[in-house]
């Protein structure tokens, strides 16, 4: 692999000399942990699917309670505060 940026040659020469390891090797420890990372996350096609999923959900709420009144009365004391 070739890499044509000084600022991540220079990274990576400061990181294997403070470490003791090899320029590969602290490439490939970067590598893993940045894959490690983003493995983790779930895939932006997965994301949106759960998104859709959720604003399904949230238009079959709204349609139920369409037209309907929320009664708090039983909440709330004759102050406003919570009973």
């Amino acid at each position: 692999m070739y890499v044509r940026s000084q600022r991540a040659e220079d990274l990576a020469r400061k990181l294997a000399e403070r470490t003791g390891k090899s320029i590969a090797q602290v490439v490939e420890d970067a590598l893993d942990e940045q894959w490690q990372r983003v493995e983790a996350e779930p895939a932006p096609e997965a994301q949106s699917a759960e998104l859709d999923d959720l604003m399904a959900l949230a238009r079959q709420c709204t349609a139920r309670l369409e037209g309907r009144r929320l009664d708090t009365d039983g909440l709330y004391d004759e102050d406003g505060l919570p009973k």
